[in-house]
């Protein structure tokens, strides 16, 4: 039996600048939502189905600057992600206005027309995004979670460098 690997290409920095562009200056009521879902997607390399169960209790202030978020896999155990400033003041955004807009029963951070956000509708805000951003190759989150994946095992591979030139 003969298996084929496909390599999924991690975005460029000129693909990432472009997908953020695209997303901060959309007009849409979803924006910000949108815009707050590829930012966690491209940061944390989470899975379509993990995002979509995150609460708004999970999301918690891990200092004056960053949130943490604790995310629910398919382990019975949660993991905790710390959110670079940047993301952490775009999730404080989206869920002061999530707060404010919604009943009290509605408990999961992300929704669509008066219904929790599926999969499915994570993958379609994710291909209409690299669209808009006009990225050649399908813009997936396999590939949103390879590039983070990507830029974690770099990151440890400067701070390895940086420890032996000590």
């Amino acid at each position: 039996m003969r298996v084929h690997l496909t390599t999924v290409r991690p975005l460029t920095a000129d693909e990432r600048r472009r997908l953020t562009y695209v997303e901060s200056s959309a007009q849409s009521p979803w924006a910000l939502r949108d815009a707050v879902i590829l930012a966690l997607l491209l940061e944390s390399g989470l899975r379509a189905s993990e995002l979509c169960a995150i609460t708004l209790e999970a999301v918690s202030d891990a200092d004056d600057k960053r949130l943490a978020i604790t995310v629910r896999g398919t382990k019975i155990r949660g993991r905790r992600l710390l959110l670079s400033p940047e993301t952490s003041a775009l999730v404080r955004d989206y869920v002061r206005r999530e707060r404010n807009r919604r009943s009290s029963h509605e408990e999961l951070l992300f929704y669509g027309d008066a219904i929790p956000l599926d999969v499915q509708g994570v993958h379609a805000i994710v291909r209409t995004a690299g669209e808009r951003a006009g990225i050649a190759e399908p813009l997936t989150v396999h590939r949103l979670r390879q590039t983070a994946l990507s830029d974690a095992w770099t990151a440890s591979r400067k701070a390895q460098g940086a420890e032996e030139d000590r």
